[in-house]
């Protein structure tokens, strides 16, 4: 959605740095998991709050099921 300009991010290093140092990996059944809070304290990084509330506007789950009265 960033990359065809349905969203601008705001000029940000914080979230910028958010939104770019969480690590993820692949599940033996494909599933992509990202790194925890827990992880991230552990490794001296702060918690991603501004990443997560960006991210939080973005998820939208049930979309395809929604029904308009």
């Amino acid at each position: 959605m960033i990359e065809q300009g349905q969203i601008i991010l705001p000029d940000d290093r914080e979230l910028f740095s958010q939104l770019t140092t969480r690590l993820v990996r692949t599940s033996s059944r494909g599933q992509i998991l990202l790194e925890s809070k827990d992880q991230l304290r552990a490794r001296g990084v702060p918690s991603p709050d501004r990443a997560d509330a960006v991210l939080g506007c973005l998820y939208q789950p049930y979309i395809d099921r929604l029904l308009i009265a």
